[in-house]
């Protein structure tokens, strides 16, 4: 099974809602947090995901990376290698699942790593939950993506996400989070963060 991120989250913070902290730095924290990749199992800003695997999974699942938005189409491979969309009359979305109807009978799948594709927006898209919304973003999402942004801002050690410093001609920086980076960040939020965790 693989989850991938086809169009990723704008950013929800930005170096005017921190300051004295560079979007670089935001957009490292959230990382280590959000979607496919990041430890707390949830997409927080909305974004399109792709989960993929090589056969059916059973007419009821429980989409990685809550909370979903909506379904944006659901494919599968057939044992001729012939793509088909499934109509969404054939499936419906309640809450974080997607569950196909009895009346609609699974194609055989051909023999390939993603012959099922499931595409679907999760996040908080600020729309209130009685509307069919996931509504905003969590108040201790916010607080401690903030709060590990002020954290590493005192620090002072901008090497923590230095991983390439090259001099030659114009220069080049490359960051990334650095191990000792992703611990501050992890131990910074947990508390926060850590009634939040999805477990799939």
């Amino acid at each position: 099974m693989t989850i991938r991120v086809i169009e990723p989250p704008h950013p929800f913070l930005t170096p005017a809602d921190i300051d004295n902290v560079d979007q670089e730095t935001i957009d490292a924290v959230v990382g280590e947090i959000d979607g496919p990749d990041g430890w707390l199992g949830r997409a927080i800003g909305a974004q399109t995901l792709e989960w993929s695997f090589a056969e059916w999974q059973g007419r009821n699942l429980l989409l990685p990376c809550a909370p979903v938005i909506e379904i944006v189409s659901v494919s599968c491979t057939d044992t001729k290698g012939v793509e088909h969309t499934v109509d969404s009359v054939n499936y419906a979305k309640t809450g974080d699942y997607l569950w196909f109807k009895p009346v609609w009978h699974m194609p055989s799948l051909g023999c390939y790593p993603e012959a099922v594709r499931i595409r679907y927006r999760a996040g908080y898209d600020n729309r209130p939950v009685a509307d069919g919304g996931t509504g905003p973003i969590p108040a201790q999402i916010r607080k401690a993506v903030k709060l590990t942004c002020q954290y590493l801002q005192a620090i002072g050690k901008d090497d923590l996400f230095l991983q390439v410093d090259e001099v030659d001609g114009v220069g080049r920086r490359q960051y990334v989070v650095s191990e000792t980076a992703a611990k501050i960040i992890h131990d910074a939020a947990e508390r926060l963060l850590g009634g939040m965790r999805h477990y799939a």
